[in-house]
């Protein structure tokens, strides 16, 4: 039998309805943008249900025979993202090695992706409570720059407003990019991706 990676894949985002397009919610509209492409592409033969459980939504995909991909939303406050995220690791027995988080990131020009692993949080308190509850910094991280606030405007103002509808427009192919970066890190490994990606 082939050996099938799987890759855990955490959408940040805060839950609420209203919170849907936030620029701090890229994280999780990217897993959107993912589902429904593989839906499309008929990667997998039936989509499941996002199935809920304990403080998180999940949502397994078979990409191919050698990836298989864990995708999570949490469902609690986006500065308790650690406590689902550390559920899930338990429930699937996976390591801090195979855990992807996807961010939004305010040091990155609008749209630019970037692929890290094993920094410190950078001020976001997502990626800090996940590290307070898995105990490393060495995971993944893929980071979707939403840029800098306009002068005058606060920062958390500025992660809690919406994209604007030019934005959104943009953001079709950036989703796109992520996705296939999402899908080569599981198949092709960390390394090989981030040189692909950081180059661009």
């Amino acid at each position: 039998m082939g050996s099938q990676k799987t890759l855990l894949v955490v959408g940040l985002r805060n839950p609420e309805p209203k919170r849907i397009r936030d620029r701090h919610n890229v994280g999780a509209q990217v897993l959107l943008s993912l589902v429904k492409e593989a839906t499309i592409k008929q990667i997998i033969s039936d989509t499941p249900p996002w199935m809920l459980r304990d403080d998180s939504l999940t949502l397994e995909l078979d990409v191919d025979k050698k990836c298989r991909l864990i995708l999570v939303m949490s469902t609690v406050s986006m500065n308790d993202t650690g406590i689902p995220v550390k559920q899930v690791m338990d429930r699937y027995s996976i390591s801090p090695d195979s855990l992807l988080v996807i961010q939004d990131d305010l040091d990155l020009p609008f749209g630019k992706l970037r692929i890290k692993k094993g920094s410190r949080d950078g001020g976001h308190r997502g990626i800090r409570s996940i590290i307070e509850h898995i105990g490393t910094e060495e995971f993944m991280r893929l980071k979707v720059g939403i840029g800098r606030p306009p002068e005058g405007v606060e920062i958390l103002d500025f992660v809690l407003s919406s994209f604007t509808k030019e934005e959104r427009e943009q953001l079709v192919g950036v989703y796109e990019q992520a996705g296939e970066a999402i899908e080569a890190i599981c198949r092709d490994g960390l390394e090989a991706t981030q040189n692909k990606i950081n180059a661009e």
